[in-house]
């Protein structure tokens, strides 16, 4: 079994609650101060969690995060999540309990926003609209499942000017498996002003598996190595020249 292969398994087998968490701590709101989410807690987002500039918050591998409707994490500082093959960190509907029936896109997703920074390894986001987004902004995904997904898993969009927005997607998967999902939605999404590294990802299942759209002078870089993109309904990879 390959490397990949075998994490995702991993993921899988786990679960959502890797452990059971003691208790459930609704949160919401601005952050003005360093503050870490622990995995003794199941973290339930009631509000949009706004991370503000020069905040740092760090989430403890094996922690659950859940988020009622439309909610979302949005990072103008850093978000640190950084899980661990035995113990992900999974952000996902509120209704994506046992015996829950979650909607496709029902909250929003991870946010990184302008001159924000994220890092996301060992991750499972599931459920959002846009899973993971860097706007004018840099993230780092690796050894992440993102998954059912009702417009992009991992969408990069520069606005600013070249670089703008910087994504970096290694040894992750991503992917639809809903029913009412396979053949929709953008694996991973470059446009305009930003900068995209993908290396020995997965992504199938989508409507397009890479989509990399130009606007005008503002042109996304990418570069491309090892990924293995599959069974999406219109195209694996797609560039749009700039017009």
């Amino acid at each position: 079994m390959s490397r990949l292969a075998s994490i995702v398994v991993g993921l899988l087998l786990l679960g959502i609650l890797a452990s059971p968490a003691e208790a459930v701590i609704e949160i919401g709101g601005l952050l003005t101060t360093d503050t870490t989410w622990t995995n003794q807690d199941t973290i339930l987002v009631t509000s949009t969690v706004v991370v503000a500039d020069s905040v740092e918050l760090t989430i403890q591998p094996g922690t659950v995060i859940l988020f009622n409707d439309i909610m979302s994490l949005n990072c103008t500082g850093q978000l640190q999540a950084r899980g661990t093959e035995s113990a992900p960190i999974v952000f996902t509907s509120s209704a994506d309990t046992a015996g829950g029936s979650p909607e496709v896109g029902s909250w929003s997703g991870v946010n990184i926003t302008v001159g924000g920074f994220g890092s996301l390894s060992y991750c499972t986001v599931r459920n959002a609209t846009n899973a993971v987004r860097a706007y004018d902004a840099e993230v780092e995904i690796a050894n992440c499942l993102i998954e059912n997904f009702s417009l992009r898993g991992v969408d990069l969009y520069g606005i600013a000017g070249t670089a703008a927005a910087r994504g970096t997607v290694r040894r992750s998967i991503i992917r639809q498996t809903a029913p009412d999902r396979q053949g929709t939605g953008i694996g991973i999404y470059a446009y305009r002003g930003s900068q995209l590294t993908a290396i020995q990802t997965r992504i199938y299942h989508c409507g397009t598996g890479m989509d990399i759209y130009a606007v005008s002078s503002l042109e996304p870089s990418y570069e491309v190595v090892s990924c293995d993109l599959q069974h999406h309904s219109l195209r694996a990879f797609y560039v749009h020249a700039g017009g």
